[in-house]
């Protein structure tokens, strides 16, 4: 390893001294070790970046669960676990998280598409599961609860980006009435927007439509997008993580 500039770092009395063993027990010079650090951690791919992530926070949701329910010692042990897996997201997101934030995420699945991996909760429905590798994109399916029908969510695969044609919602609509019985009842109880035509900007059907199931269908989040910040957090942590080609 060729060494270049000598930095001067302030270090906390307590990482000195986990330096300095680490010094003893490997024979390995100071710089060596911070070095190797830095090769290893602070230049991961983004797919590795996410998968450790992800990891973490699953790691976590399980000692959440211990932790609601021991005490003392048992506590304590699971509490420092969990502090650990945290500093490890704050490191790899650059951002401070919690331990609660985490707690209330959902459950995380993982599919692999063209070019690309999407992350979803894992009640979500993925209807098109066996043709993921031929589309490059992915979406959502919401439906606004209504009339005591409650459906859950939906993904898709899909190769359109921008805006959903008609025919392509017909398409997905379909796939999510054969998932779901309540989906079906919700698509027979759409209600469209009707205007006003003496009144613009108003719709003669208003109450008639706020009080309906609606569908919605949304293209997921792509990672590092640059049309969003840099600290934008998409609902239900949906996302798509394209891969270096």
């Amino acid at each position: 390893m060729a060494f270049g500039k000598k930095l001067s770092i302030d270090l906390t009395n307590e990482n000195q001294i986990k330096l300095e063993k680490i010094k003893k027990e490997s024979r390995s010079p100071y710089g060596s070790t911070i070095n190797n650090l830095i090769k290893t951690f602070c230049d991961l791919p983004e797919e590795m970046r996410s998968d450790m992530i992800a990891f973490c926070e699953s790691k976590i949701q399980f000692l959440c669960k211990q932790m609601d329910i021991a005490k003392g010692y048992e506590l304590e042990r699971t509490t420092l676990l969990a502090e650990k897996y945290i500093d490890i997201i704050t490191f790899f997101k650059g951002t401070t998280v919690s331990i609660e934030a985490i707690k209330s995420k959902p459950k995380m699945s993982t599919i692999a598409i063209k070019g690309g991996t999407v992350i979803f909760p894992d009640d979500w429905i993925v209807i098109n599961p066996n043709t993921a590798n031929f589309f490059s994109n992915a979406g959502v399916v919401e439906c606004r609860e209504a009339c005591g029908l409650r459906a859950p969510h939906f993904l898709f695969f899909t190769n359109e980006t921008q805006k959903f044609s008609k025919l392509e919602i017909e398409r997905i609509n379909m796939l999510c009435a054969k998932a779901s019985p309540v989906f079906e009842k919700i698509l027979k109880l759409q209600v469209h927007l009707v205007e006003d035509p003496d009144r613009p900007g108003k719709y003669l059907n208003e109450k008639e439509f706020l009080n309906s199931p609606q569908i919605g269908h949304f293209f997921l989040y792509v990672q590092d997008d640059p049309s969003y910040l840099s600290e934008y957090e998409p609902p239900y942590g949906a996302r798509i993580i394209r891969h270096e080609s």
